[in-house]
This record gives C-alpha cells, structure tokens and sequence, in this order.
C-alpha cells in the first residue's frame, strides 16, 4: 500500500521524519559524497536504483520502528545481492545494536566471502571475535590481516596483537592460541622482532615474567636497535629486576629513542629508585628540552626528596613548554602530589604496544579533544604539585593560591583535603573541618571518604584524639568497612 494511503497506519505521524531519517542514513551508506561528482567531468553513476533504494528504505524504517531483527534481514540480503561494502558494514552495525552475536558474525562472514580482499572486513572480524570472547576465532582474520597489509606495515599489526588481547579473561589460553602464529612468524627475519616482542608481553600478561624476558632477550639478540623489546623489558622490570639489561644495552646505543629513555626514567621513578631515575630524565629534557612528560616527573621527585625549589623551577618548565600563558601563581589552598604521576603525552602511554589500524583512525578523529583533556589534566597536576612545593617552603598563601587554579572533575574531595589541611595549619580548623562535611554526597562512598579525609586533615596537624573520633564515627556508619576499621 503507497505511504499516502495508509490511514489506518499507526506510524501515518511518524513517517514523514523516519523517511527523512531513513534518506539521510541511505545517502551516507550507497551514494557518494556530492564533492566527488563536482570534481569530476564523467557523471557518475550510482548502483542505487529504485527497488535497491525501497529496500533499503524499508530497512531503516525497521530499524527506527525497534526492529533490528528484521531491518538485519533486509539490509543483509541487499549487501549480498549488490556485494556493496557499505552495506555489509550498516548490516554490522545493526547487528551490533540489536546485541545479536550470531548476526555480527553471519554479516562479517557474508562480507569476507563476497569481497575476500576486503581489509576492512578482516578488521571487523577480527574485533567481533575478540568482542565475543572467543580468541580462537579471531586467529584466521588476524592471520587474514597480517598477509593482507603491505610488508612493511605487517610489524605494526603484530605489534597490536597485545593490545588487542588485553580483554581477554583466559589470558594463559590467548598466549597458548597465536603463540604457534607468532613463532611461525618469527622465522621471517622482517617480522622477527616483532614476533617474540608481541609474544613476550602476551606471556606477561598471562604473569609469566621469566617467559617474556627470555622474549624480550631473544628479541633484543636479533635487533639490538628494536625499541619493542627495550620496551617490553621495561614492563617486565618491576617483577624481574634482570629485565633492566636489555633497557640499559638498547639505550647504550647512539641511535636509542629518547622516549624510551624517558620511559626508563619514569619506571624507576615507580620503582621509588629516585636517584637512579633523575639523571636519565634530565638527560631527556637535555637533549629535548620540550618533552613536557619528563619536566612533570623530575618535579615530582624533587617533591619525594623535599626539594621544593628545584621542584619548582622543573614545573615552571612544564607550564611553559604545554603552553600555559601565566605560570605565575594568582593570590589566594593546596593538594599533594605524592605519587610520581603519569605522563600525559601520547609517546609515554604506560601501555606501549601499537594501536589497530582502526583504532589509529578513531584517534586521529578525536586526536583534538583528547590532546586537549591531556594538557587540561596535566596542568592540573601541575597546580598541585605546585602547591605542594610551596607548602613545603612553609609559604601557605602561596600553596592555597596554586590550588585554587585546578579546574574542573580535579576538583574533589582530594583538592578539598588539601585546602582544608593548609586552613587548618594556619589554625583555622573549624572553617577546614566544615569544608570537608559540607562537601556534597553523591553515593555512600562519598560519605565514607569524607570521614576518612576530615581524619587525614586532623592527623596532619596532630590532633590525634580528634582524629580517631571522627574514624569511629565513620566505623559506627560504616561498620563492614575495614579500612577505616584498620
């Protein structure tokens, strides 16, 4: 029955904006952009016509009617009649919105046998498999993926394979499934590297740290100018300390990558090796003096060995290189920085495998955001630490000033503390305990930290009978809680 006719239809109201939905949702699937027919001469065709456009249609008015079962059906059956990749993809993504695991793998199998050169097809195999849970499956597309990509593309792919298994919830049996892929691949002297770096760190993720030096040693034997296995070794340091020679031979190396270096400071920094840690990193900020990562770090060990001073200067640089245009503290509360903090720049990911060429893609399209999230929460870092140093060198005022610049979610019950402990060293401790309890509850757990930080502020500045009966009162709330039973 036409669309004009159907007055007994109960969607009549609706149709006009789920057409127009539908239309929109079509023009992104099967037609090409409008740029490429104005640039060029040839008028281009399109293989929509109009019983494909009317199937199609009635797809999407499935779809927004809730039923993706069937609106599966109608646009799988026309990505195989018209072997269109676009369409294979749209039947995947309503696959997934309909949360039918059969229907994710039906739509990637009709995929790859109607376009079997389709990296993108083996791609979205590949992560439906591991999506599942189901790491067996995912060795054929991942092989697939390997032979597909050009050759010198082929270590990146394998050096993603980690990353890739990080979900995996039997670890021992993801090792135990591509370790066979992987040696074989490891008689290829190109992907050789790679190979054993990749199999190294899926054998520390299954916790066998003997396993992936032996990995990480081979893999540095063959190519001693490889920064993937220096890397994986870093990993495996904290749990071997031997892992820290093919660290130190690859950096040894005039053609050594200063981000490996930098990674090798900050490690020891963790590994509370702090004497150790500085002059690696201030060989970093030597040789690149912009390497906003390093500045934050060796600020955060001057901190540990109470040298506010040189501590601020470290943050000074810091500010100024990530662009803060007023590295001067305003007038006006303060936060600790104890831990060593985690880089903010891409480069230094704890994680240091590769990314999928997908997840690259998706990067790239958030790259802007991101970046700016990074430098935002970084430079918040840096007020803290700031105002830590400045505690340090007994200038309260100064300490509260640098607080008060943090900006957004940083501002929570640990900002709070903070300002509340410097109000109460100036011997305002009424005022800080009332910052504390009139912080706002958004769940039981923040009623449970508020207790726990009210204590903190009271032991700071001694009073340890107030101390312990703010916990008590906490304990009497919260009466299963150990912590604050201990």
């Amino acid at each position: 029955m036409p669309f004009e006719t159907q007055n007994a239809c109960p969607m009549r109201s609706r149709a006009p904006a789920l057409i127009a939905s539908a239309l929109l949702v079509l023009v992104g699937t099967v037609l090409p952009p409008p740029a490429s027919a104005a640039t060029d001469e040839t008028p281009y065709r399109s293989a929509m016509d109009a019983p494909l456009l009317f199937q199609l249609l009635i797809g999407e008015l499935e779809l927004n009617a809730g039923r993706a079962a069937q609106a599966f059906e109608v646009v799988i059956d026309a990505a195989r009649r018209t072997r269109d990749e676009s369409l294979f993809k749209r039947a995947v993504q309503i696959a997934i919105q309909n949360r039918s695991s059969d229907q994710m793998q039906s739509a990637v199998r009709g995929w790859r046998q109607a376009l079997p050169q389709s990296v993108e097809a083996i791609r979205y195999q590949l992560q439906i498999a591991l999506a599942l849970g189901r790491t067996p499956d995912a060795v054929e597309p991942f092989t697939a993926l390997i032979d597909r990509s050009p050759p010198n593309e082929r270590a990146g792919v394998i050096n993603a394979l980690p990353q890739l298994l990080e979900r995996a919830t039997d670890r021992k049996m993801a090792v135990n499934t591509f370790e066979p892929l992987l040696r074989q691949n490891a008689q290829q002297p190109a992907l050789r590297t790679a190979s054993l770096a990749a199999l190294g760190r899926l054998w520390l993720a299954a916790a066998d740290a003997p396993q992936a030096l032996e990995l990480a040693e081979q893999a540095h034997a063959g190519d001693p100018l490889a920064r993937e296995p220096a890397l994986l070794a870093l990993d495996i340091m904290p749990r071997a300390a031997a892992a820290e020679k093919v660290t130190q031979s690859y950096l040894a190396q005039a053609g050594a990558d200063p981000m490996v270096r930098l990674h090798y400071g900050q490690t020891l920094a963790q590994m509370q090796r702090h004497t150790d840690a500085l002059p690696e990193l201030q060989r970093v900020v030597t040789d690149r003096p912009e390497t906003a990562p390093a500045w934050l770090t060796i600020a955060a060990l001057h901190l540990e060995m109470k040298r506010p001073k040189e501590a601020e200067v470290a943050l000074q640089r810091y500010l100024q290189v990530t662009g803060e245009a007023q590295p001067v503290a305003p007038q006006a509360s303060a936060s600790v920085a104890r831990a060593v903090p985690e880089s903010t720049d891409d480069a230094s990911s704890a994680n240091h495998s590769a990314a999928t060429t997908a997840e690259i893609a998706e990067a790239m399209a958030n790259a802007g955001a991101m970046r700016a999230q990074a430098t935002a929460a970084g430079r918040n870092q840096a007020f803290l630490m700031m105002s830590q140093a400045a505690e340090q060198r007994g200038d309260l005022t100064a300490a509260a000033a640098w607080l008060e610049r943090v900006e957004g979610a940083s501002r929570g019950i640990d900002v709070a503390t903070r300002r509340a402990t410097l109000m109460a060293k100036q011997g305002k401790l009424v005022e800080a305990r009332a910052q504390i309890r009139n912080l706002p509850e958004t769940g039981p757990d923040d009623a449970r930290l508020k207790f726990v930080a009210e204590s903190q502020v009271l032991r700071d500045v001694k009073r340890w009978q107030d101390a312990h009966d703010v916990l008590a009162q906490g304990v009497t709330r919260f009466p299963d809680d150990t912590d604050m039973i201990y």
